[in-house]
């Protein structure tokens, strides 16, 4: 538990930090690379933009990727481990389709979709959805196998419990913590996919701000200019870290 607490408390230092400083970092061509001080904390950037808020905005822009990514990836995992909790579900088809789908690689279906219509919020949440399902559905799967067999869910189908009752009482529950497990690695999964596309130029739109970006604008002038670079970066490895322990604390307490 205090890993989770400890994870928890950075990742919400950084939420609250980022909610209170992004804004609209305007560029200033006059006012390129200035050091730390009072009005720009943090320094500015190769365009004169206020670093402070560009992270901040770019912690909003990453959250608002991750968060959906993760929320269809576990509810699509979840209909289909519903699926699975059924005798007539055509079981070994859907993973034989999930063990498929799980070679392809969330950033390299995101780079496909980019190459057809640009970059795009939504696309990157769709591929994140899509390739990060099959690996919790897999999941459930595993659990779902082990968890019919067992006491309670045999002795409420013998009752004539529904199969959706059986799945909510006797099959979800115990689902919980290792879903949870997975949703944080997907959720740290997805910031790091969101900076890695952006870092590429096949991330968010460019009118956007983004950690990825930022550390790519930072490649001409990081010798001269290092803060520039090194924010971005440990704000990525700090919501990294958290995440890290989140999800040990949660394997612990499941086990």
């Amino acid at each position: 538990m205090r890993r989770i607490a400890a994870g928890l408390a950075v990742l919400g230092i950084v939420i609250i930090f980022a909610a209170a400083v992004a804004g609209d970092a305007y560029a200033d061509g006059s006012a390129r690379f200035l050091p730390p001080s009072a009005e720009h904390p943090f320094g500015t950037d190769s365009m004169g933009r206020d670093i402070l808020t560009l992270i901040g905005s770019g912690i909003l822009v990453s959250l608002s990727v991750a968060v959906p990514a993760t929320a269809l990836s576990a509810l699509g995992g979840l209909l289909l481990s519903f699926g699975f909790a059924g005798r007539r579900f055509p079981s070994a088809a859907v993973i034989a389709v999930s063990d498929s789908m799980r070679s392809l690689p969330p950033i390299i279906l995101a780079l496909f979709l980019n190459a057809l219509s640009g970059p795009g919020m939504a696309k990157i949440v769709a591929a994140l959805s899509i390739g990060n399902m099959p690996s919790i559905a897999r999941m459930c799967h595993a659990r779902i196998a082990v968890l019919r067999t067992e006491g309670p869910a045999v002795a409420a189908e013998c009752m004539g419990v529904s199969r959706l009752g059986i799945f909510i009482y006797h099959i979800l529950p115990h689902l919980v913590p290792y879903l949870s497990a997975q949703c944080v690695s997907v959720f740290s999964a997805s910031i790091l996919t969101e900076a890695s596309l952006s870092y590429l130029g096949c991330g968010v739109p460019p009118q956007l701000p983004s950690l990825g970006s930022m550390l790519a604008d930072a490649r001409g002038a990081v010798l001269t200019h290092p803060a520039i670079a090194i924010w971005p970066a440990a704000f990525l490895l700090a919501i990294g870290i958290a995440l890290e322990l989140v999800a040990k604390g949660i394997d612990e307490v499941s086990r």
